[in-house]
């Protein structure tokens, strides 16, 4: 909402971090043509975030480029943010079930294992669980 005095619940505090995974997929009208010489240097996207400033109720904008030189792979990135993407891809998977492999499973467990370094609570273990008997359940199923 526009309303500041809203904010209750959806306040993100000082020392609280938050992760936000996106598919971005090209609309195929703006897919820009990228020749091997300046592909490393080249803008692949642009990120634009709009949001309400807490302290004096306006909206702000933050925009950026994304370059193709900054992408990083998964295996350099945080263990929070391989864990945020072992979660998503469980969620694609469980979204169409039709259409997975056994290796998609493998995949989201390895990130979710390498995850599990300062687990207080045992949740990202559960979560391992959660995907081992899912993948129990489809590998009988198909049996």
């Amino acid at each position: 909402s526009d309303n500041p005095g809203s904010l209750n619940q959806d306040v993100l505090l000082s020392g609280q971090t938050i992760t936000v995974l996106y598919e971005l997929i090209p609309a195929s009208d703006n897919i820009k043509t990228i020749n091997e010489e300046n592909v490393k240097d080249s803008e692949i996207g642009s990120v634009s975030i709009e949001y309400v400033n807490p302290y004096n109720g306006t909206n702000e904008l933050i925009s950026s480029s994304v370059f193709n030189n900054a992408i990083k792979s998964i295996e350099r990135s945080s263990v929070d943010t391989q864990f945020a993407a072992s979660v998503l891809g469980y969620g694609k998977m469980l979204d169409k079930p039709n259409s997975i492999t056994e290796a998609a499973y493998d995949l989201v467990l390895e990130l979710a294992n390498k995850s599990l370094d300062g687990d207080k609570k045992g949740k990202r273990a559960e979560f391992i669980e959660w995907v081992n008997s899912t993948k129990a359940i489809i590998e009988k199923e198909k049996n």
